[in-house]
Formats: C-alpha cells, sequence, structure tokens
C-alpha cells in the first residue's frame, strides 16, 4: 500500500544512512563522511576509529577475563579434588601394607600435612588470580553503556546489585576448608592405625 502512495519503505541501513546525510549537511561534513563515516579513500575517520578500537580492547579485556576466571575455578577444584584423592591414598597405604613401624606413620602425617599445606596455598594462590581479574571486568564495566549495566543487573538497582570483591570470596574458604577437614580425617584416622597395633 505505501507503494501505492509513493511511499517506499527504508531498510534500518537506508534510514541510519539518511540520518548520516542530514547531519552532514547540519555539521558542514563532506557528503562522504556524513554518509558512512568514511574519508574520500574509503578510510574511516580517525575518532570513529578510535572509538572502534577502544570498543574492540574493552571487549577483549572483558571476555579474556571471563574465560580466565573460569580456568582458574576449574583448577580450584581441581586442585582440591586430587588433595582428597592424596589422603584417600594416604589413609589407604597402613590398610594396604598391614602393621607400619612409627617411622612410616610419621611419613604419613608429614604426607598428609604436605598435602593440606600446598592445597590451601595453591588454592590462595588461584583465588588471588581470579581476584585480579575481577577487579580488571568491575573496571571495564565501568565504560559500558547503561543497556549494558542495566542487562548485567538483571533490571536491579545499582544498589541492590553490589558489584564489589568482598562477596566473592566464600568459595576460597570452602576449599580451604576441604583440606583442613581432610587433613583432620586422616590424622584422626591415622592415630586410630597406630593404636590398634
Amino acid at each position: 500500500m505505501g507503494q501505492r502512495f509513493g511511499l517506499i519503505k527504508q531498510t534500518p541501513n537506508q534510514a541510519l544512512k539518511a540520518d548520516n546525510f542530514k547531519r552532514g549537511f547540519a555539521t558542514k561534513l563532506p557528503l562522504s563522511v556524513a554518509l558512512g563515516g568514511r574519508t574520500k579513500d574509503g578510510s574511516m575517520t580517525e575518532q570513529n576509529e578510535k572509538k572502534e578500537q577502544k570498543c574492540d580492547e574493552l571487549r577483549l579485556l572483558y571476555s579474556a577475563c571471563v574465560s580466565e576466571i573460569d580456568s582458574f575455578k576449574k583448577q580450584q577444584w581441581q586442585t582440591t579434588n586430587y588433595g582428597l584423592l592424596l589422603y584417600a591414598a594416604i589413609v589407604s597405604i597402613p590398610k594396604l601394607l598391614g602393621t607400619l613401624n612409627q617411622v612410616e606413620y610419621f611419613i604419613l602425617f608429614v604426607s598428609a600435612f604436605s598435602v593440606a599445606a600446598s592445597g590451601w596455598y595453591l588454592v590462595g594462590v588461584l583465588a588471588e588470580s581470579i581476584q585480579i581479574r575481577r577487579e580488571r571486568l568491575i573496571e571495564t564495566r565501568k565504560s559500558f553503556s547503561k543497556e549494558f549495566m542495566n542487562a548485567w543487573r538483571y533490571g536491579k538497582t545499582e544498589a541492590k546489585v553490589l558489584d564489589t570483591l568482598e562477596a566473592k570470596r566464600k568459595l576460597l574458604w570452602f576449599f580451604r576448608s576441604v583440606f583442613l577437614v581432610g587433613f583432620g580425617a586422616v590424622c584422626w584416622l591415622l592415630v586410630r592405625f597406630v593404636c590398634a597395633t
């Protein structure tokens, strides 16, 4: 019906070019720049190029930080799982070998302590790496648009969804408590084995 009366539907791209064309006349820009943001030789204007480069850099930093956080979290879980497997191996040695002397039990205690200490340290190092990436994400989000931030906060206000690091350190203490409880359980079982012999 629009074509019958001489009206032509515009695609979004055509509407954008028309808007840029009008803006070009208002600001006395060259026609080629007003139509597509490009100079005569086809290159983007320097200002647009810098803006696009900044957006690309922020996008790259954001996605790199998110993937690194994911990787570090997986490594935390793997470290904890391997620590539990080592505890199980330490506890199973007296059952497999039968009676052990005092020196061998002492070696098992030292091994269990080494697992706990190294697990505590490794999980902490990974948590620090995660914190650094989260700080970068917070700084990166400050440069994003209001629409992005509204979507990121899933429609809630800034006061309800705080972008802080303190609330996100709870998982570190979970991993560390697993190592401590595991160490306590191994020591208790080894003492029982020693008393039984």
